[in-house]
C-alpha cells in the first residue's frame, strides 16, 4: 500500500510538472509589422572588411516617437501595454556602422538629410546610465545627430515611424585595448595560484614518500595535525580533488537532503538567469520569450524566482539555528562581552568563507571581462559588471550592493548581500534569545508582526503593485527602470524576515524531535509519510498559482500572505525530511552525486553568467530562438560553469578554507593515519 501511493503521489507531481498552461493569443500577421527590438548592422564588415582597415561601430538606446496615425505605432502601443510578460515594442537597440550612415548622408542632399533628425531620447535615467558605463561622451558628441538622422531615414520609409535615439556606446578597431592596473593583478593572482599549486603538490608527495608506510589515496584525504603542514599543503592539488569527490558529509545524515535542495534550486536559479540573459541578447522571434513564460516550468524557475531565492535564505537561517544550538556558545549566564566576541567569530568565519571566491570574480570583471569578446553585443551585456567592479568593488565586498543595483557589478549577488545581512540579523536575534530566553515569543511576534506589514507598507509608499515574477523591460534595457522599486520590495533582508523566522522555528522543532526520538523512526509509517507527500504537493501546487493581480488591494494581500503560505509548507517538508520521510525523492536529494554538485554549488552561481554570455556572444546577430535553444543553452551553461567551478574549487576556494581553517577552525583529531605520516 505504502508503495502504491508513493507511485500515485510521483505520478501526479510528474503530471503537474509537465502540464502547461494556456496561451494568450497573438496575432502574428501585425505583431510581425513591428520592427525588431534588436537590430544589428553587419559588425565584421564594418570594422574589419572594409576599404580603410578601420572603422566605427555603435549601438544605440532608441525610443519610437508615439504616432497616433500610424497603424504600426497602434500596433506597438497595444502589444506594450499588454500584461507583464510583454517587451516594450516602443524601446528598441540598434547597432550602427557609422560608415554607412556617412555614405548616406554623402548621397543625399544636406537639407533633406538634416529633415531626418528627431532627437536625443527622453528616458533620461537610462541614457545617463549608458553614459556613466561606457564613457561615451565623445563619441555621442561625434554621431549621435548622424546616427538619428540615420535611423530615421530608414524607419520613417520602412515603418513610418519616427525614433529618438543616443549612443550606448561605441566600438573604434582602430584604437588598441590596452592593459591596466587591475589586469596585472589578476595576472598575478593567477602567476601565483599556479606556483602555489605546484609547490603544496610537490610537498604533499614528499610527505607521503616520507611516510612510514604507503597508505594510497588514504594519505591525502588524512587532515594533517600541524598547522605547518597543513599551510604548506593547503594548494595540493592531489589533495583537494580527493576533497572535493569525497563521500564524506559535513552535516548529520538527517540533513543531507539539503545538499540536493541547494543543487536544485542552483540549477532553477541557472535556468532562470539563461532566460533572461536570451531576453536581454536579444532574437529574431521575441514572441517566444512572450509566450515562454506561461508554462508551468518557468513559471517555477523563473516567474517564482522570489520563492526559489527564498529556499536559499530558509537552508541558510535553517542551518544557522542548528550551528548556534550545536556550539552552544551562549547561555544566560554568559557575560555580554562574551556575546560580541561570538557574534563577531561567526561572522568573520562566515566572511572569509564567502569573500575569496567572490573578490576572484570581481577582480575578472574589472580586468579582462570588459573586452573578452568582440562581439557588437558584449559591452551591451556586461558594461555595467566591468564598470562597477572598477569603481563600486568595496559594495559588493561589504555585502551592501542589494541597495544600489544601479551602480554595482554583478546584480545577481543580492542574494549573497542579502544573505549576509539576514545571517547578522538573526545571528544578533539567536544571541540574544540564548542569553534573555523569557524574550523569545515577544522577539519572534515582533518578527512575525513586522514581516506581514513590512511588504505591504512599501507597496503603498511607493505606490507599485506586487509581482511575483520579474518584468521583460528591466532585462531589455538591463535593469535600468524603477530599480528603487525592486531593490525595496525583492531585494533587501526585510522582505526575508518572514522566511527566515519559519526556519528558525523549522529547525527548533527539528532538535526537539530528535533529542527526544529516542530512537522512533517515522519512516515508513503511513501518516506521516503521507502528511509529507501532501505537504509536497500543497508547497509545489502553490508555487504555481498566479499571484499577479491587477487590482491594487489583493496586489497588496499577495505581498503579505503568499510567501508565507508557501514557506509553511516549504517548513513542513524541510522538517518532514529531516525525519527521513520523503521516500525516493529524499533518497535522491541526499545521494553522493547531489553532494558533489552542492560543494561547487557556490562558484557555479559566481561564474555561470560570464560563461552564458560567452556563449551567448558567439553570434554575432540576433538569432532565432526555439524550444530547443533554451535546453542547449542551459547544457552548454552548465557543463562549462561546473567545470570552471571545479577548477576555481581546487586550485582557490578549498585552499583559502583551509588555511583560514587553521587559523580560526578547530584542530583535527589525531587518527591512526596522521599518527602514520
Amino acid at each position: 500500500m505504502i508503495a502504491a501511493y508513493r507511485i500515485l503521489f510521483g505520478l501526479t507531481f510528474f503530471l503537474l510538472f509537465l502540464s502547461s498552461k494556456g496561451h494568450e493569443e497573438t496575432n502574428m500577421t501585425e505583431y510581425l509589422k513591428m520592427p525588431s527590438i534588436l537590430k544589428l548592422d553587419d559588425y565584421d564588415t564594418c570594422l574589419y572588411h572594409n576599404p580603410d582597415g578601420n572603422g566605427i561601430y555603435c549601438l544605440s538606446y532608441v525610443e519610437v516617437v508615439p504616432n497616433t496615425t500610424s497603424e504600426n505605432w497602434r500596433i506597438i502601443e497595444k502589444y506594450s501595454s499588454l500584461p507583464r510578460h510583454r517587451f516594450r515594442h516602443d524601446i528598441l537597440f540598434i547597432g550602427t556602422c557609422i560608415k554607412r550612415c556617412k555614405d548616406l548622408a554623402n548621397n543625399l542632399d544636406e537639407q533633406e538629410f538634416n529633415e531626418f533628425y528627431v532627437g536625443s531620447a527622453q528616458h533620461q535615467e537610462i541614457v545617463d546610465h549608458y553614459a556613466l558605463v561606457h564613457d561615451n561622451l565623445e563619441y555621442r558628441k561625434a554621431y549621435d545627430e548622424l546616427i538619428n538622422k540615420c535611423l530615421n531615414h530608414e524607419y520613417q520609409h520602412k515603418y513610418e515611424l519616427k525614433l529618438r535615439s543616443n549612443i550606448e556606446y561605441c566600438i573604434d578597431s582602430s584604437k588598441e585595448q590596452l592593459w591596466d592596473t587591475a589586469h596585472f593583478i589578476f595576472l598575478i593572482i593567477l602567476a601565483s595560484i599556479v606556483c602555489l599549486c605546484i609547490f603544496s603538490t610537490g610537498y604533499d608527495y614528499y610527505l607521503k614518500f616520507s611516510a612510514t608506510q604507503d597508505n594510497g589515496n588514504a594519505f591525502f584525504t588524512t587532515k594533517f595535525i600541524t598547522k605547518k603542514d597543513r599551510l604548506l599543503t593547503a594548494f595540493s592539488l592531489k589533495r583537494n580533488y580527493l576533497k572535493l569527490h569525497s563521500n564524506t558529509r559535513g552535516t548529520d545524515d538527517d540533513l543531507n537532503f539539503l545538499n540536493g535542495i541547494r543543487t536544485v534550486f542552483n540549477t532553477l536559479v541557472i535556468h532562470a538567469h539563461i532566460v533572461m540573459g536570451l531576453i536581454t541578447r536579444g532574437s529574431t522571434n521575441e514572441i517566444f520569450f512572450e509566450t515562454y513564460q506561461l508554462n508551468n516550468f518557468t513559471s517555477f524557475s523563473a516567474n517564482c524566482g522570489r520563492i526559489v531565492n527564498g529556499m536559499f535564505f530558509l537552508m541558510s537561517t535553517f542551518l544557522l539555528k542548528i550551528s548556534f544550538e550545536k556550539k552552544s556558545p551562549i547561555t544566560p549566564k554568559s557575560s555580554w562581552r562574551s556575546c560580541v566576541g561570538v557574534f563577531w567569530k561567526f561572522l568573520i568565519y562566515r566572511y572569509l568563507r564567502l569573500v575569496p571566491g567572490y573578490a576572484l570574480i570581481i577582480l575578472y570583471n574589472a580586468s579582462f571581462y570588459g573586452n573578452q569578446i568582440d562581439s557588437p553585443i558584449w559591452k551591451h551585456l556586461t558594461g555595467q559588471d566591468h564598470k562597477f567592479a572598477r569603481i563600486n568593488w568595496w559594495k559588493n565586498l561589504l555585502f551592501i550592493n542589494n541597495w544600489s543595483l544601479i551602480d554595482s557589478t554583478m546584480p545577481i549577488t543580492w542574494y549573497l548581500a542579502a544573505d549576509m545581512q539576514i545571517f547578522i540579523i538573526f545571528l544578533i536575534v539567536l544571541i540574544i534569545i540564548a542569553k534573555k530566553p523569557h524574550f523569545k515569543k515577544l522577539i519572534y511576534g515582533i518578527l512575525f508582526l513586522f514581516s506581514l506589514l513590512y511588504p505591504a507598507i512599501l507597496l503603498i509608499i511607493y505606490k507599485i503593485q506586487y509581482h511575483a515574477g520579474f518584468l521583460m523591460l528591466y532585462y531589455q534595457i538591463m535593469f535600468m527602470t524603477k530599480a528603487n522599486d525592486i531593490e525595496n520590495i525583492g531585494m533587501t533582508p526585510l522582505t526575508k524576515i518572514d522566511i527566515c523566522l519559519l526556519s528558525i522555528i523549522t529547525a527548533e522543532i527539528y532538535l526537539k524531535l530528535k533529542a527526544n526520538i529516542k530512537r522512533r523512526s517515522y519512516k515508513g509509517v503511513f501518516k506521516y509519510e503521507l502528511g509529507c507527500w501532501i505537504s509536497f504537493m500543497m508547497f509545489y501546487g502553490f508555487l504555481n498559482i498566479n499571484y499577479n493581480s491587477e487590482n491594487y488591494t489583493i496586489s497588496i494581500l499577495m505581498a503579505v500572505f503568499n510567501t508565507n503560505i508557501i514557506f509553511f509548507f516549504g517548513c513542513i517538508v524541510i522538517l518532514a525530511f529531516s525525519m527521513k520521510l520523503g521516500g525516493f525523492i529524499r533518497n535522491i536529494l541526499s545521494s553522493n552525486s547531489m553532494l558533489k554538485n552542492a560543494r561547487i554549488s557556490y562558484p557555479v552561481y559566481l561564474w555561470h553568467i560570464a560563461v552564458l554570455r560567452i556563449i551567448m556572444s558567439l553570434h554575432k546577430q540576433p538569432a532565432d530562438v526555439n524550444n530547443l535553444t533554451i535546453p542547449l543553452y542551459f547544457f552548454l551553461t552548465i557543463s562549462i560553469s561546473n567545470m570552471v567551478a571545479t577548477i576555481v574549487a581546487i586550485v582557490f576556494e578549498y585552499p583559502i578554507a583551509e588555511i583560514v581553517n587553521s587559523f580560526i577552525g578547530t584542530t583535527p583529531k589525531i587518527t591512526e593515519k596522521s599518527k602514520s605520516k
